[in-house]
């Protein structure tokens, strides 16, 4: 079920629930280490960062899509600033000046400069602190775009089969994590989160586009394998890789009708916004609420309450008219 041109409504289901879980994990799990609460939780909630895996399948899965739609990579990169910076850079103004105003602590705590550097995205290659640390998924992608454009159309200019430069990246995440962590590649080629990339080109290739099939799946086989020695370093990571895969898979086949209705729709719209301005922001009104005595869960209630608000102001009042405005003056 495909929403307009190219939009895929199930897909838009899951990224609204990838980031829902992304801001649970963060103001139970992530700020109970921080700074503590004084209620219980149930401590699946901490398994939520999983929730940047499905993003990233998802990316491999939509961006594939979109760049056989695509004619260039001047195009396409262009699109995907559009996309990107103006939301990025409207969270990170309002999550500085608020942390200017409302301190955190030293790890969270930016200065001038580092703000200025993050402007770019890229100032995570330099070991620059982000302005948010959950920022550092943007360079990530960035990556991504950059490899799999160039990949795309070299493919075509020389009419070869990308097929088996995706066995290629797959190799090397494992040379990387087994042999020789090469220095700035693993960054450049996306080493860690690669695998999850792949996989879902390769969910593309096979419920979409319906290419080499039986290929593709034994390339989505070693893919799913290889994301397990990738990011071995966090929790009960076998099992959640397999839940999400599982998940990515169920969802793809059958395309559940319930993922198109509004609540699904509204957490997908305002997915970007929403990662972006949650966590040092959030954290922000949760100490603030704990001053005035509101201790229990109520807190993060209002919290979760007040970045939905703002992530649907910028997205509707901000990001929209701006994105419309670029897309019209760089005629893309």
């Amino acid at each position: 079920m495909v929403l307009g041109k190219d939009r895929f409504l199930y897909l838009d289901a899951l990224r609204g629930i990838a980031a829902t879980s992304v801001v649970f994990c963060h103001f139970f799990s992530g700020y109970n280490d921080e700074f503590g609460h004084s209620f219980w939780f149930p401590s699946f909630f901490k398994f939520g960062y999983y929730g940047v895996e499905l993003f990233f399948l998802i990316s491999g899965f939509v961006i594939f899509y979109t760049l056989s739609k695509t004619a260039s990579i001047k195009e396409f990169l262009i699109k995907r600033a559009i996309r990107l910076y103006p939301t990025y850079w409207i969270c990170l103004a309002i999550t500085f000046c608020l942390l200017k105003v409302f301190p955190l602590d030293s790890f969270r705590n930016v200065t001038i400069k580092e703000m200025l550097f993050s402007l770019t995205m890229f100032n995570g290659l330099f070991k620059v602190k982000a302005v948010d640390p959950s920022y550092w998924t943007l360079l990530v992608e960035w990556f991504f775009y950059i490899m799999i454009a160039s990949t795309i159309y070299i493919s075509r200019y020389l009419k070869r089969d990308y097929y088996y430069f995706f066995w290629f990246w797959l190799a090397l995440i494992l040379f990387y994590n087994f042999i020789y962590k090469i220095p700035i590649v693993g960054a450049f080629f996306n080493l860690r989160y690669g695998s999850f990339f792949v996989s879902g080109i390769c969910f593309y290739e096979i419920y979409i586009s319906k290419k080499q099939v039986t290929q593709y799946w034994f390339l989505l086989l070693f893919s799913f394998l290889v994301s397990f020695f990738a990011i071995t370093d966090m929790e009960d990571s076998y099992v959640a890789i397999t839940i999400l895969y599982i998940l990515f898979l169920v969802v793809l086949h059958f395309k559940f009708s319930f993922l198109s209705n509004r609540t699904f729709v509204f957490l997908c719209e305002i997915s970007y916004a929403l990662y972006l301005i949650h966590q040092n922001v959030g954290f922000i009104i949760m100490r603030k609420l704990e001053l005035v005595g509101l201790t229990s869960i109520w807190k993060v209630v209002v919290a979760i309450l007040i970045v939905i608000g703002l992530a649907t102001f910028i997205t509707r009042k901000l990001e929209k008219p701006i994105s419309i405005m670029l897309k019209r003056l760089l005629n893309v």
